[in-house]
Protein backbone atom coordinates (compact mmCIF):
# COMPACT_ATOMS: atom_id res chain seq x y z
CA UNK A 1 0.00 0.00 0.00
CA UNK A 2 2.72 2.50 0.92
CA UNK A 3 4.38 2.07 -2.48
CA UNK A 4 1.19 3.32 -4.14
CA UNK A 5 0.87 6.62 -2.31
CA UNK A 6 2.40 9.93 -3.27
CA UNK A 7 2.92 11.00 0.32
CA UNK A 8 2.19 9.71 3.77
CA UNK A 9 -1.08 10.97 5.22
CA UNK A 10 -2.09 11.02 8.84
CA UNK A 11 -5.77 10.38 9.43
CA UNK A 12 -7.31 12.64 12.05
CA UNK A 13 -10.79 12.65 13.57
CA UNK A 14 -13.47 14.47 11.62
CA UNK A 15 -14.22 17.93 13.02
CA UNK A 16 -17.56 19.52 13.94
CA UNK A 17 -17.60 21.77 10.88
CA UNK A 18 -16.99 18.72 8.69
CA UNK A 19 -19.89 16.85 10.30
CA UNK A 20 -22.24 19.79 9.77
CA UNK A 21 -21.16 20.25 6.15
CA UNK A 22 -21.26 16.53 5.34
CA UNK A 23 -24.77 16.19 6.81
CA UNK A 24 -25.93 19.13 4.72
CA UNK A 25 -24.27 18.11 1.46
CA UNK A 26 -24.85 14.34 1.64
CA UNK A 27 -28.27 14.17 3.25
CA UNK A 28 -29.71 17.69 3.22
CA UNK A 29 -29.81 17.70 7.03
CA UNK A 30 -29.45 20.80 9.19
CA UNK A 31 -27.39 20.27 12.34
CA UNK A 32 -26.76 22.66 15.19
CA UNK A 33 -23.33 22.77 16.79
CA UNK A 34 -24.77 20.94 19.82
CA UNK A 35 -26.12 18.14 17.61
CA UNK A 36 -22.81 17.88 15.74
CA UNK A 37 -21.01 17.69 19.10
CA UNK A 38 -23.25 14.80 20.18
CA UNK A 39 -22.47 12.95 16.94
CA UNK A 40 -18.76 13.65 17.34
CA UNK A 41 -18.71 12.36 20.91
CA UNK A 42 -20.66 9.22 20.03
CA UNK A 43 -18.42 8.45 17.05
CA UNK A 44 -15.10 9.51 18.50
CA UNK A 45 -14.56 11.44 15.27
CA UNK A 46 -14.51 8.24 13.20
CA UNK A 47 -15.91 9.17 9.77
CA UNK A 48 -17.35 5.69 9.20
CA UNK A 49 -19.38 5.97 12.41
CA UNK A 50 -20.42 9.55 11.60
CA UNK A 51 -21.70 8.36 8.23
CA UNK A 52 -23.60 5.47 9.82
CA UNK A 53 -25.17 7.84 12.36
CA UNK A 54 -26.20 10.25 9.61
CA UNK A 55 -27.92 7.41 7.75
CA UNK A 56 -30.03 6.79 10.86
CA UNK A 57 -30.68 10.51 11.27
CA UNK A 58 -31.75 10.84 7.63
CA UNK A 59 -34.27 8.05 8.23
CA UNK A 60 -35.51 9.67 11.44
CA UNK A 61 -35.77 13.09 9.80
CA UNK A 62 -37.68 11.60 6.88
CA UNK A 63 -40.09 9.86 9.24
CA UNK A 64 -40.68 13.21 10.96
CA UNK A 65 -40.95 15.11 7.67
CA UNK A 66 -38.14 17.52 8.59
CA UNK A 67 -34.57 18.31 7.60
CA UNK A 68 -33.61 19.77 10.98
CA UNK A 69 -32.08 17.24 13.36
CA UNK A 70 -32.99 17.62 17.02
CA UNK A 71 -30.94 16.52 20.01
CA UNK A 72 -33.68 13.97 20.81
CA UNK A 73 -33.34 12.43 17.34
CA UNK A 74 -29.59 12.06 17.88
CA UNK A 75 -30.15 10.43 21.29
CA UNK A 76 -32.55 7.91 19.75
CA UNK A 77 -30.25 7.09 16.83
CA UNK A 78 -27.23 6.72 19.10
CA UNK A 79 -29.18 4.55 21.54
CA UNK A 80 -30.41 2.35 18.69
CA UNK A 81 -26.81 1.47 17.86
CA UNK A 82 -26.23 3.29 14.59
CA UNK A 83 -22.85 4.49 15.89
CA UNK A 84 -21.56 0.98 16.36
CA UNK A 85 -20.58 1.68 19.98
Amino acid sequence: MWGRTFQQLEFKPIELADIIMYASEAAGLKLSIQVAQMIFEASGGDFRLVKRTLVGLAQAAGANNTTTVSEEMVRIVIKSGFTGR
